[in-house]
């Protein structure tokens, strides 16, 4: 079924690259679509492979787990790939798209680290799920996700002390490790919450920057101008962070919902839960007004005539600019 997946996106591929002009290649909206496209042609072609034969059952979970698993970390990958090609591309449609890291020795490093964590999780999770069915107990399951854990604890402390492009002194290394440690600590414990807290703190600034450097780049090469230009910009930079905040939010709101109904006992943790979670999207969509807002502001000064303008449009100009921030 692999075969078969990765024998139809090959195709995909040869028929796409005949479209694609050298200039096109080194666009992050038609690397971001050619991408996706192609990874839509493997799942839909290695599913359909999978649906036209008649399983036994149990025979079925555990095809049907790990082809998941697989299509999930080939998404993963495909992601960091895109991240790290484009990540680091300026706004101005006229410049070349730069790489998020300065050495093509930074990239694979990075590349490779996430595939190990992506590999580790997802597969990782898809044997530990299966091992019940399989026969074995609970505890030699349990014992499997351990170890799985412990591939991803050792491969997240090799990243604190080899990173290419660290200058962390040994105190912020050393801190950073041991934070890993009560992390992996929390998970063993049952603390669920706090194991994701604790890795979107680590994740979450270096996510935004990525993906709002990518979404720059796309946004920048729209063919929009004028007020439409600038309010798409706004909405797909600021959205796309938006959505990667909101994705955690939402996770941690599950997972807290989920501990708090054990625990508690009743809905009221989960209620709390959800109201925090409905604020923080509130203040969300609110900054994404202000900065579409602030952007509109700023387009309609640089419009209006510097020289020779009248008292009403000055005092106008100078009203307006009260509405934004001093930085």
């Amino acid at each position: 079924m692999i075969a078969v997946g990765f024998g139809a996106e090959w195709a995909v591929r040869r028929a796409l690259a005949r479209t694609r002009s050298a200039v096109a290649q080194e666009d992050a909206g038609q690397a971001i679509l050619f991408e996706t496209v192609a990874l839509l042609t493997f799942a839909r072609a290695s599913a359909g492979s999978f649906l036209a034969f008649g399983w036994p059952p149990l025979l079925r979970r555990i095809i049907l787990t790990l082809l998941l698993a697989f299509i999930a970390f080939r998404v993963v990958r495909a992601a960091a790939r895109l991240l790290f090609a484009f990540g680091g591309a300026t706004s101005d449609p006229s410049d070349r798209p730069t790489p998020l890291f300065e050495s093509e020795g930074s990239t694979r490093f990075w590349r490779w680290r996430v595939s190990l964590v992506a590999g580790f999780l997802l597969f990782g999770w898809a044997i530990a799920s299966l091992m019940p069915g399989l026969g074995f107990s609970r505890e030699v399951a349990g014992l499997a996700a351990f170890l799985f854990g412990l591939g991803i604890l050792a491969t997240a402390i090799d990243v604190v002390w080899q990173r290419p492009d660290g200058r962390g002194s040994l105190v912020k290394q050393s801190f950073l490790t041991l934070f890993l440690i009560v992390l992996w600590v929390a998970w063993v414990a049952g603390l669920l919450g706090v194991l994701w807290l604790g890795i979107f703190a680590l994740v979450l600034p270096t996510a935004l920057r990525g993906v709002g450097a990518a979404a720059q780049a796309f946004a920048g090469r729209s063919k929009r101008s004028g007020a439409m230009g600038v309010v798409l910009n706004v909405l797909i930079v600021r959205g796309a962070r938006a959505a990667v905040i909101a994705a955690e939010v939402a996770w941690l709101a599950y997972i807290w919902r989920l501990r708090a109904a054990t625990f508690a006992g009743s809905e009221t943790g989960g209620f709390l839960i959800a109201g925090l979670l409905n604020g923080i999207i509130i203040l969300l969509i609110a900054d994404m007004l202000w900065q579409l807002s602030k952007a509109l502001i700023e387009y309609r000064m640089n419009l209006a005539p510097t020289d020779g303008s009248s008292a009403d449009e000055l005092a106008r100009s100078g009203r307006l600019r009260t509405l934004l921030p001093c930085s």
